[in-house]
């Protein structure tokens, strides 16, 4: 009988409550940010990653680098 490989998991968790990134030597990546978690194969997770960062980026062209509470033009519909 072959022994099971133990698959090995490695984190990039943040102290203070911020997001959490684990990655598994299975190949998966779990993304967690706050009671959410996500979970990836690693292209799928570039991917994601690399979408919110283009929207980040726009999101600072239109609101400036310290908007918290600005009204959005860009989506139309309501909030709630």
């Amino acid at each position: 009988m072959l022994a099971k490989e133990v698959e090995t998991m490695h984190s990039l968790k943040q102290d203070n409550g911020r997001p959490t990134l684990n990655t598994c030597t299975c190949g998966k990546v779990h993304f967690t940010y706050g009671m959410i978690t996500f979970h990836f194969e690693a292209h799928e997770f570039t991917l994601f990653a690399g979408a919110v960062a283009r929207l980040f980026a726009q999101y600072q062209q239109i609101y400036g680098a310290e908007a918290s509470h600005s009204t959005s033009s860009v989506h139309n519909g309501s909030c709630h």
